[in-house]
């Protein structure tokens, strides 16, 4: 009665084990999905980051107001030089230049930082 007796308590034990083993082999396996799925989503970060660093470099690229403003005071300045040269016409161009290189030195000073 005594071997058997043992036999049961080993049995128990045995049993007891290979439950453990089994809940560190599901804990282990679980883990593992949960690192491959986080690895899955630190690739997404990594590919929206460089889509968000294009889209800004695309729009740094894009003229903005000042680019713009530049823009029509060039034109201004082209038509007036192309009309007669009035007194009037001088000053606007002189007005005109100062405004432009104004405008120019602000772009400047606003793309440095």
């Amino acid at each position: 009665m005594n071997t058997q007796n043992n036999y049961n308590m080993n049995n128990k034990y045995l049993f007891v084990i290979m439950l453990l083993i089994i809940m560190i082999m599901m804990q282990l396996r679980t883990a593992r999905n949960r690192s491959v799925k986080v690895k899955n989503v630190s690739k997404q970060i990594d590919s929206i980051a460089i889509e968000l660093h294009n889209i800004h470099e695309y729009m740094n690229k894009l003229p903005d107001y000042t680019d713009l403003r530049i823009e029509g005071l060039k034109s201004e300045l082209r038509s007036i030089q192309a009309s007669d040269r009035k007194i009037l016409d001088v000053n606007r161009q002189k007005e005109i230049q100062r405004e432009i290189d104004s405008l120019m030195e602000l772009k400047y000073k606003n793309e440095k930082k």
